[in-house]
């Protein structure tokens, strides 16, 4: 178990304190400021330590304001057409956990597609600070979100990485499919970064299958969602073989109705061949290394301090 809750659940207190004071400094920014709720959100005073750890000089305090500002337009295009994520409890907790993300790491900040992953934790759990720790984790230790949201360039090189991965399975798998695709020019960038910033949740909405899927990545791991968008791509193979390119995006970006058992065997269905087996395999190496290389500089920085 690699989530640090206990660490998180700690900072919570002083995250609070600062959410309430950034957001009256930036009440001339025109959007709605948000107190945190003192029945259920701690109130202890922020320490002054941490506070001048989390607004570091690394994040000019006017950042926070555009942050802000890109989470209250991006709120009411996430999941626009579900009714569970509009209400207005959903759309202020999914705003609270954000802004708490912004204040708890500033050097990572937001980035546009955060909030399907804010929503759905908050679904599932029904209290803001326990969606804000996960969430938190998941972007800080899962190497899947550090490569989508540890560059301001969503297509950075981690990420291409992965799409690659994803083109070898789906070319073993489905390489009829794959080749229809590549002569109408669709590529996969974007079919991943969707796919997997909602964990699927664009295709399925709140349901069943999106639990499964989130069980099969928090317990199997990154090679999960490769499979699952191979079995999604499969499955909307009829749909996507006489569809032109425009037609296509919109069948990635659409809702549709699969079933439990339809989702269960198409997963099943797709097949690890060696070289995806091997370039995962040299990826999770090689990020690994880089992860280790990263914490003894951070030890050592520490240590000179």
């Amino acid at each position: 178990k690699d989530l640090e809750d206990a660490a998180i659940n700690s900072d919570v207190a002083a995250i609070n304190s600062e959410y309430a004071t950034i957001n009256s400094d930036h009440d001339d920014d025109g959007l709605d400021k948000q107190q945190p709720d003192s029945k259920s959100r701690p109130s202890d005073v922020a320490n002054e330590t941490l506070k001048e750890q989390r607004m570091s000089s690394a994040f000019p305090a006017k950042n926070y304001g555009q942050m802000l500002a890109e989470i209250v337009q991006d709120l009411p295009r996430t999941y626009s057409q579900n009714s569970s994520f509009q209400t207005q409890s959903c759309r202020e907790a999914m705003k609270y956990i954000l802004q708490m993300f912004v204040i708890y790491r500033p050097d990572i900040g937001y980035m546009q597609g955060m909030s399907y992953l804010a929503g759905e934790l908050y679904l599932v759990f029904g209290s803001e600070i326990q969606a804000f720790v996960y969430f938190a984790n998941l972007i800080i230790t899962k190497p899947l979100f550090r490569a989508i949201y540890g560059n301001r360039d969503i297509l950075n090189p981690k990420v291409l990485k992965r799409v690659g991965l994803l083109r070898s399975l789906f070319r073993a798998n489905a390489l009829d499919l794959y080749c229809h695709l590549s002569k109408l020019g669709v590529t996969l960038e974007t079919v991943f970064i969707q796919w997997s910033v909602s964990m699927f949740g664009l295709l399925v909405g709140p349901s069943d299958i999106l639990n499964l899927i989130w069980d099969h990545f928090l317990t199997l791991g990154e090679v999960s969602i490769y499979r699952t968008a191979v079995a999604f791509l499969m499955l909307l193979d009829p749909k996507l073989r006489y569809a032109d390119f425009a037609a296509c995006q919109k069948i990635f970006r659409g809702r549709h109705s699969f079933t439990y058992s339809q989702i269960v065997a198409a997963i099943e269905n797709v097949r690890l061949n060696v070289e995806f087996r091997f370039e995962l395999q040299k990826l999770e190496r090689r990020e690994a290394s880089d992860d280790s290389l990263f914490e003894m500089a951070a030890d050592t920085d520490h240590d000179a301090q």
